[in-house]
C-alpha cells in the first residue's frame, strides 16, 4: 500500500494540533509572543518552554503570571494576574480565565491588552466558583505578552 507523504504529513499535523494544548494559546490571540498558563507554566512563541521565567536576562521581556484566589461572601473566587517588564519597549500584558476541556476556547474573563512601555500589568475581574458550570467552576488562568 502506497501513501502520499503530503496526505500523511497533513493527517499527522492535524492530529497533533487537535490534541495539543498549545493550540489554545494560538487561537486565543495570535499576536502573543509568550506568557504563562496555569496548566503548562511559562511558554514563548506559542510553544511550551521551561526557559522563560520571571528572572529572564536583562534586555529581554520578563513575564510573570499567576492565578489568585480569595473567598468573597463565603464563595471562592478566582482571577488571572500577569506582569511584564520589557525595558524601552512598548508592549502589552493580557490576563484571561478560560474554560476547561472541552470548552478550552471559551473566555470567561479577559483583561484585554494593557499597553505600556517598560512595565505593564493586567488582571481579570474576580469570578465566583460555580459548581454547576460545565467548565468546572471558574476557569483556568492564562497570561500573555506581546508587542
Amino acid at each position: 500500500m502506497r501513501f502520499s507523504s503530503k496526505i500523511v504529513t497533513t493527517t499527522v499535523l492535524a492530529a497533533i494540533m487537535a490534541i495539543s494544548p498549545i493550540s489554545a494559546f494560538a487561537s486565543t490571540d495570535p499576536g502573543n509572543l509568550g506568557g504563562w498558563s496555569e496548566d503548562d507554566g511559562y511558554f514563548a512563541n506559542q510553544q511550551p518552554s521551561g526557559g522563560i521565567s520571571p528572572l529572564a536576562a536583562t534586555g529581554t521581556p520578563r513575564h510573570t503570571g499567576k492565578a489568585e484566589g480569595k473567598v468573597i461572601n463565603g464563595t471562592s473566587h478566582k482571577r488571572a494576574h500577569g506582569w511584564t517588564t520589557w525595558k524601552g519597549v512598548r508592549h502589552y500584558t493580557r490576563a484571561q480565565l478560560t474554560g476547561y476541556w472541552p470548552n478550552a476556547d471559551r473566555i470567561i474573563a479577559d483583561s484585554g491588552r494593557v499597553w505600556g512601555r517598560d512595565g505593564t500589568e493586567a488582571v481579570t475581574k474576580w469570578v465566583a466558583f460555580n459548581p454547576n458550570d460545565p467548565d468546572s467552576g471558574n476557569g483556568k488562568a492564562k497570561t500573555f505578552y506581546g508587542k
